[in-house]
């Protein structure tokens, strides 16, 4: 048992850490850029404020990872990321043939979890930081409600992928937010017949997601429950589905 007598005042607990970079923000960004300076040998503090990482393409919003292909929005066919991100996705694919958002979540903390280099905070944001004589930051200082621990976290490279700019916006750097006129970069679309758009203070609009099952019969899909790294590399096989009964 803990017991304490009354006092004028307590304070939370607090930790603090030292590392080479501090990546606030654990979207696929943040979580890309901590893995890539960890495998190069940097020591890395991840703070995220959700309790699992990927951001909007976690289980808790269900986005799909777009890319550069846009899903042909752009009619970019043969684009596409390599590196850490195109690894991911290759891993969730032959791990995750079904597109369950909940496996992926599993497989992004694997990929953190496995780096030695990477101190990965959850549930918690970043809130304030400290400046130095020299108008740089010095450190970020941010609040995890599942343990009630502040982190005073000190580093010489931060970078903000929290999505929000919430640790450029503490440092007082300039910034934007809303949408520009058309006018303003000379947009192509200003040479039309349409009217000039003026600027404005909105943000982005909402996002609906869904997802159907398919309730045909169905191929195995051979996973075996190894990851890559373990069953080599995948049989790039086409798959005929059969087709549905009228």
């Amino acid at each position: 048992m803990i017991t304490s007598n009354p006092c004028s005042g307590r304070s939370p607990l607090e930790s603090i850490l030292e590392t080479d970079l501090v990546v606030a923000g654990g979207g696929l960004a943040g979580t890309c850029a901590s893995i890539t300076a960890a495998r190069a040998g940097i020591r890395v503090v991840l703070i995220q404020d959700r309790p699992v990482l990927g951001g909007n393409a976690s289980s808790e919003v269900r986005l799909w990872t777009l890319g550069a292909t846009s899903h042909m929005g752009n009619n970019n066919r043969w684009a596409r990321e390599g590196g850490v991100i195109d690894e991911i996705l290759v891993e969730n694919l032959h791990r995750n043939p079904e597109g369950n958002p909940l496996t992926l979540d599993t497989i992004l903390l694997e990929k953190v979890v496995e780096e030695p280099n990477i101190q990965l905070l959850l549930n918690t944001a970043v809130h304030d930081l400290e400046m130095s004589s020299h108008g740089t930051i010095s450190a970020v200082r941010a609040w995890c409600s599942q343990n009630s621990t502040t982190y005073l976290v000190k580093a010489p490279l931060f970078c903000d992928a929290s999505g929000d700019g919430v640790v450029g916006f503490l440092a007082g750097a300039a910034f934007r937010m809303g949408a520009e006129g058309r006018n303003e970069f000379g947009s192509l679309a200003i040479a039309t017949s349409r009217p000039p758009i003026p600027a404005a203070a909105s943000g982005g609009s909402n996002t609906a997601a869904a997802s159907t099952p398919c309730t045909r019969p169905r191929p195995s899909s051979g996973y075996s429950g190894r990851s890559l790294t373990e069953s080599g590399t995948i049989s790039r096989t086409r798959v005929n589905f059969p087709k549905p009964k009228p």
